[in-house]
């Protein structure tokens, strides 16, 4: 069984933020509303892995601008 994986975001923008995104696997497994152009995001993945997954974060700004952060690949050991 995997233990659980926590993401830590240090985000900044180029315009005031709207919200922040973690995805694993294509899948949104959290979404947190932000204010201001700079936001720090916290989550724990407590989901057991079954196998190797992807994780990437997703950053929106209030005027509609997107970012994504490269990938980072989990294993199950």
């Amino acid at each position: 069984e995997s233990s659980p994986r926590r993401v830590e975001i240090y985000v900044k923008g180029t315009y005031s933020l709207s919200h922040v995104e973690v995805i694993r696997n294509n899948d949104v497994i959290y979404r947190r509303r932000v204010t201001g152009r700079r936001a720090v995001v916290e989550f724990t993945d407590r989901e057991p892995l079954v196998s190797t997954s992807y994780y990437y974060v997703r950053v929106v700004q209030e005027d509609y601008e997107m970012a994504w952060s490269s990938p980072v690949w989990v294993s199950v050991e």
